[in-house]
This record gives C-alpha cells, sequence and structure tokens, in this order.
C-alpha cells in the first residue's frame, strides 16, 4: 500500500509541475492553458524511475538547476526544515520550490536532471526521480 501512495503522490507531483511550468502551454478540451510534456514510468533493477521532459525557459532552468543541487545536498531532516521555509514563502506569494522538495522526500533519492538545447535554441528538461520497490 505504501508503495501505491508513493506513486500516486509522484505522479501527481511531476505532472503538476509540467503543467504548472513547461515553456509550452495547451489549450485544452475544456478550454484552460495548460503545460505540455511527458511523463515516463520505467521498472529498472529494484527501483521505479519517473521521467519527465518538457520545455523550460532559460530563467526556469537556473532556477530548477540551483534548487535541486542544493536539495540533494541535505539530508532528510534538513529538507523537511528547508520545506518549512519554502512554505512560508509561499503564504507571501513568492517563488519556491516546494514541489521538488516534495519529490524528494517521497523518493528518498536524489533527484536528477538533465537539460538539452534544440536546434531552435529551446531548452528541453529531462527530470527524473525514483523510487525503491522494496519499502
Amino acid at each position: 500500500f505504501a508503495l501505491k501512495r508513493k506513486f500516486f503522490k509522484l505522479f501527481l507531483e511531476l505532472s503538476q509541475n509540467i503543467s504548472d511550468h513547461s515553456a509550452e502551454i495547451i489549450n485544452t478540451s475544456t478550454g484552460e492553458d495548460s503545460g505540455s510534456g511527458l511523463l515516463i514510468l520505467k521498472y529498472e533493477g529494484k527501483n521505479y524511475l519517473f521521467i519527465t521532459g518538457n520545455l523550460v525557459t532559460d530563467e526556469d532552468l537556473k532556477t530548477i538547476s540551483d534548487s535541486v543541487e542544493h536539495i540533494n545536498s541535505l539530508n532528510r531532516d534538513q529538507m523537511r526544515e528547508y520545506k518549512r521555509k519554502q512554505i512560508k514563502l509561499e503564504e507571501t506569494g513568492e517563488k519556491n520550490c516546494l514541489g521538488l522538495i516534495q519529490i524528494a522526500l517521497i523518493s528518498g533519492h536524489d533527484l536528477d536532471i538533465k537539460a538539452i538545447k534544440d536546434e531552435n535554441n529551446q531548452t528541453f528538461l529531462i527530470f527524473s526521480a525514483e523510487i525503491s520497490k522494496d519499502i
């Protein structure tokens, strides 16, 4: 049951990140604008790997890269404290990285990102997080 819950939470966080932060916006069938991207789930050894891909602005790439680097440097207790500080930023309307922290806490592993520039000078961000099968 714990694995199913982690799957669901991670899927929601990653989907929401794409929807909210993708540089490629589409108009949905309900008339709303939403970010566009992809989400792949891969079973690898004893881990499930969630991989997302979407276009990002250079500004967002810098913010995401810095946030991931910082989050990966923290242990679990430090991450929880950092999350509390980010919640306060959210309450004041400032930018925060709550989603990334939540993904790291859910997965229990370091986050991984890779950016690829295409021929149109757009940046495609590949983001991955994993969950151990044996919880």
